[in-house]
């Protein structure tokens, strides 16, 4: 697929990526009470609680990145032949 990296940050190198921490309902940071940044930071990441797992099989993952490729695939110009 010719969009990557994904995400804001580019922290996946593929789709795959993606699709796992969807399907795994996001991801919560740790916050580690000795890091000198500030927790509520509006740059630190946040998963929202509203999020849930969405529980997809290998294969509707399989599926999905299948799709998106579909989606994702280099514009083709067709011509038309005159009759």
């Amino acid at each position: 697929m010719n969009s990557k990296p994904w995400m804001h940050n580019g922290v996946f190198p593929s789709i795959a990526g993606v699709l796992n921490i969807y399907n795994a309902g996001g991801f919560v940071f740790n916050k580690d009470p000795k890091d000198p940044k500030d927790p509520n930071d509006p740059l630190s990441p946040q998963t929202s609680k509203i999020l849930q797992p969405l529980s997809l099989t290998s294969k509707e993952k399989k599926l999905l990145r299948h799709f998106y490729t579909l989606l994702l695939a280099p514009q083709q110009r067709v011509r038309i032949k005159r009759l």
